[in-house]
């Protein structure tokens, strides 16, 4: 029974920590967002849901069903409505929650996950920038849902759906171009709390990580023998 156990231990580390592969999802979604072509939105909800998946395995996503079938329904629902057309509408504006629901639960999964790890390693820090990656998607979500469901532009104008997340991106990473800018009393607010929120997690948590990382070490002495 013990040796049982050890297998099922060893083989669940084995499907575990697979940030490397999560971190190349959430990239390519980030990458489909920009572009405006519909089936290029429908694959960055697509690989969302896939990166819902990875997480499933690499997180411990798995020990809380509720969150998990929540999400997984509204990775569903978001890759449906991604196929709409047109300005940001009541059906964009939905299709942006859901996607904020999926990526809020990756986040908490992975942030979960990357602070019990006991050594910093390759990974660690893996699952530490697909965090970030998140919080960027999430706001980009949010300002989307904010111009479907608000009476007035974030931006004072329609804009493309592709400007979301290179806006989230550039606010989050505190780079500011300007060439798009928050007019509404609500919209700047959330810019100023993406801005803080990337500021602090730069700071303590990734930064944390990189100061704790632990390469390979050297190799072990050869015992002295004698003679």
């Amino acid at each position: 029974m013990a040796r049982h156990n050890l297998s099922l231990r060893r083989r669940e580390e084995h499907v575990r920590d697979r940030f490397g592969l999560l971190l190349l999802l959430l990239a390519s979604s980030f990458v489909a967002l920009g572009f405006t072509a519909t089936w290029m939105k429908v694959l960055a909800s697509a690989l969302q849901l896939a990166a819902l998946v990875v997480a499933f395995a690499a997180t411990g996503l798995r020990r809380d069903r509720v969150v998990l079938g929540t999400a997984a329904v509204a990775g569903l629902v978001a890759v449906g409505l991604a196929a709409v057309t047109g300005p940001p509408g009541v059906a964009q504006g939905v299709a942006a929650l859901a996607s904020c629901v999926v990526l809020v639960a990756i986040l908490v999964g992975v942030l979960d996950r990357v602070l019990r790890h006991r050594r910093v390693t390759s990974q660690t820090l893996f699952g530490a920038v697909c965090a970030y990656f998140l919080i960027g998607l999430t706001f980009s979500s949010v300002y989307l849902a904010l111009d479907a469901f608000g009476s007035s532009p974030i931006f004072g104008e329609r804009v493309a759906t592709s400007v979301y997340s290179y806006f989230s991106f550039t606010t989050l990473t505190t780079v500011g171009f300007g060439d798009y800018t928050a007019v509404t009393d609500l919209g700047r607010r959330v810019v100023a709390i993406e801005a803080i929120a990337g500021e602090i997690f730069l700071a303590t948590t990734l930064a944390r990580l990189v100061s704790l990382f632990r390469g390979p070490g050297p190799a072990a002495p050869a015992p002295a023998t004698d003679g």
